[in-house]
């Protein structure tokens, strides 16, 4: 997940005007985007989410197949990165796809709740509309049949083009060794 975000990518997204420094992004538990224009510790974003229990990562050390790394609560968030609020359970498992797409879904609601928040002039009041982006439930459905061609093109043909340069090479071996 670390590689999917970028801040360039990011920024456009939650601010569109050019000119804009560049923010740390948190996403809490909620699913609500916090926007931070100067480092604050971890532990004043946990302060903020009313449970202790939780913990802070950076989205770019998110790796599928990894456990979640902790950021310690004196460590600072740095401007243009985001960052995930979770749950202790995270932390004792390795990441499955459907946690990436969970992390990846979520992010990316709090971005388009952020970017169609819009405000409004009524009557000299400030109103704020917000819209929220649906999102289809993940359904986990593989093709086997599909995977296991695939498998056998890709790694079957390298495993193939391997056995050929291991005999060649035994057969060279071999031939030193008689000589």
């Amino acid at each position: 997940m670390g590689s999917c975000f970028s801040s360039s990518t990011i920024a456009a997204v939650a601010a569109p005007t050019t000119n804009s420094l560049p923010t740390a992004k948190v996403i809490n538990l909620d699913g609500t985007l916090m926007e931070y224009s100067q480092t604050v510790k971890v532990s004043h974003v946990l302060g903020l989410n009313k449970s202790s229990s939780c913990f802070v990562c950076n989205a770019d050390s998110i790796f599928y197949g990894q456990f979640i790394q902790a950021l310690g609560s004196d460590r600072f968030i740095e401007l243009g990165h985001l960052y995930f609020v979770l749950p202790p359970g995270k932390l004792e498992y390795r990441l499955t796809v459907a946690d990436m797409v969970e992390l990846a879904v979520s992010a990316s609601s709090a971005f388009v709740a952020v970017a169609s928040t819009t405000t409004a002039r009524s009557r000299g009041r400030t109103r704020r509309r917000r819209t929220v982006a649906e999102v289809m439930p993940i359904v986990e459905t593989m093709d086997f049949d599909c995977y296991k061609r695939i498998n056998e093109f890709s790694v079957g043909s390298l495993k193939y083009g391997l056995g050929e340069k291991n005999s060649v090479a035994r057969s060279s071996k071999a031939k030193v060794e008689r000589n």
